[in-house]
């Protein structure tokens, strides 16, 4: 397993962080998806930006 930080943002505001773990890049943007909070969630693994996602309740 491993640490992933995700970022909830509106707009350029951060509204949340959450640190997780998951298996692979994959399972951490699942994650993201379904606990995310704000417009978007930014994807970290240490010092790199894994990808930004849209939460599902985002709308």
């Amino acid at each position: 397993m491993t640490l992933y930080r995700l970022y909830s943002l509106r707009g350029a505001q951060l509204v949340g962080r959450e640190e997780i773990l998951a298996e692979d890049d994959g399972r951490a943007a699942l994650a993201a998806r379904t606990c995310g909070r704000g417009d978007h969630v930014e994807i970290w693994r240490g010092d790199r930006k894994v990808r930004t996602v849209v939460p599902l309740n985002a709308f």
